[in-house]
């Protein structure tokens, strides 16, 4: 029996243990619905990508304390960062929140050198005493700092605002009302939490229509890194 074949001083190997199973996610702040194109590390190691059909990642991890990465296109290069800690071999989820708070809505000038026809938006701060006759509006995710200095973006003489405006894309609900560049984030998730969506994103579909506070100029999102 069992108690004999381990009382003979000899070290008997009785099964294999798999490490727990961790499900990664990135979710959106606003509705909780799961984003695609995600890379995920755990502890700086890769661990997989998420798609439009698998929106969830699965890996192994040891129990104990880890730090789990979520990188999107619009939040690099920092991307979003938790902690996760495994106590036991159960089944671990493990959902990352994309927070809107990351996210800006940015206007640049109109110069020679851009295209002023791809998209026009007015807003708050220089642009609106300078009044530009068109500018580009862009969706800035991560430090709008580390974006000025990226390879994506505009020239460092280039006139920069922040957006003041609404977004309008949704049918059947109100505007919601963006301001200095930042979303009104808590609006957003009352909305999501009303309408009980299951698949769309809400912030994805108010994004369709955009309509800037003191001009009627007609806007176009370009995202941006």
């Amino acid at each position: 029996d069992a108690v004999q074949s381990t009382a003979t001083g000899r070290l008997v190997k009785l099964c294999q243990l798999e490490p727990p199973l961790v499900d990664l996610s990135l979710v959106a702040g606003c509705c909780q619905q799961e984003i695609p194109d995600v890379e995920f590390y755990v502890d700086g190691e890769h661990v997989g990508g998420s798609g439009p059909s698998t929106r969830v990642v699965s890996c192994s991890a040891k129990c104990g304390a880890h730090t789990v990465q979520a990188m999107h296109p619009l939040v690099l290069p920092d991307g979003v960062s938790n902690s996760l800690r495994i106590v036991n071999a159960d089944a671990v989820r493990g959902k990352l929140e994309l927070s809107l708070n990351l996210f800006h809505f940015v206007c640049v000038a109109a110069t020679p050198t851009t295209t002023a026809t791809t998209a026009t938006a007015t807003g708050g701060g220089g642009g609106r005493n300078s009044s530009p006759s068109s500018a580009e509006l862009f969706l800035v995710g991560g430090d709008l700092e580390s974006w000025r200095s990226s390879p994506n973006a505009p020239r460092p003489d280039a006139e920069v605002w922040l957006w003041d405006g609404e977004l309008w894309g949704c049918s059947g609900l109100p505007p919601i009302e963006v301001k200095a560049g930042v979303v009104d984030s808590d609006r957003l998730r009352e909305f999501a939490q009303c309408q009980g969506r299951e698949s769309t994103c809400l912030f994805s579909e108010y994004l369709k229509r955009l309509s800037s506070t003191y001009r009627p100029w007609k806007v176009v999102v370009h995202p941006s890194q």
